[in-house]
């Protein structure tokens, strides 16, 4: 029996990407099994998330040893063009990121529809539902110094509209921003350093508005709630409009009741 790897890293927005791709593509190919190993070899140790249900992390030894060579990832890096998929006997090795709109472009609508719906099920996540504002935040690893960080919060604050809300990963740093009294009582600061990542993407598709310095956890939370999005890198712009119309597809299918 063939078994397909999706070996997932990072934060849970770049495992979201993995492990939608992965269960695209077993279902393309056919695959019954399909096995998540997550890599937390990283500076910053992101552990694997357990919100993907029915999703196996037990495979042979021999499987496992394999995927930590982690040759899709070598040869991408060593071959311009190379696939982030390979497969060999009785194995499919997953191992990229996942984030371009190219990457769905084999996946017919429906299926890819049927992918983030079956995600947004697991998050408990209603489409279409949001209210307000909230500006999302992603400090830490975005920046190399923490003055870089402070300068780009400073300068994000200014747009935040009055009545809005605000979250980040760095609730230190708002805290102090915060003691400026022209922004004190102008918008909301959300806490969040006490909650799960699981429920963050929970708390972001709580609102109709989401605005990012291109997290991917923000980009999931507006895609699952159907939410509108503002954000700047142009790969994950092109992204967000194919897999919206993929959604957008299923949800007029559904609304006509077809």
């Amino acid at each position: 029996m063939t078994v397909a790897i999706v070996r997932t890293h990072g934060g849970l927005g770049n495992q979201l990407f993995q492990v939608f791709y992965g269960r695209l593509l077993a279902e393309q190919e056919g695959i019954e099994r399909l096995v998540r190993i997550h890599d937390a070899r990283y500076k910053h140790g992101f552990q694997g998330s357990e919100i993907f249900q029915g999703l196996s992390d037990q495979t042979g030894s021999l499987r496992s040893a394999i995927s930590a060579l982690r040759i899709p990832k070598v040869l991408t890096r060593l071959l311009p063009g190379s696939t982030e998929v390979i497969r060999l006997p009785g194995t499919i090795l997953i191992d990229g990121y996942f984030q371009r709109s190219e990457d769905y472009a084999r996946f017919p609508e429906p299926k890819v529809a049927a992918g983030i719906a079956r995600i947004r099920n697991e998050f408990g996540i209603i489409r279409g539902q949001g209210k307000g504002h909230l500006t999302h935040l992603r400090l830490g690893d975005f920046f190399t110094t923490e003055a870089a960080q402070v300068a780009h919060l400073n300068d994000r604050l200014d747009a935040i509209p009055a009545g809005g809300a605000i979250i980040t990963n760095r609730d230190d740093l708002l805290t102090n921003a915060l003691d400026n009294p022209v922004y004190r009582d102008r918008f909301e600061h959300i806490d969040t350093s006490d909650i799960t990542t699981e429920d963050l993407v929970r708390l972001m598709a709580r609102y109709a508005v989401l605005d990012t310095n291109d997290s991917t956890l923000a980009f999931w939370a507006s895609l699952l709630s159907g939410s509108e999005l503002h954000l700047s890198e142009e790969r994950i712009k092109r992204l967000m409009v194919t897999l919206r119309a993929a959604d957008a597809g299923s949800n007029a299918i559904e609304s006509k009741g077809i």
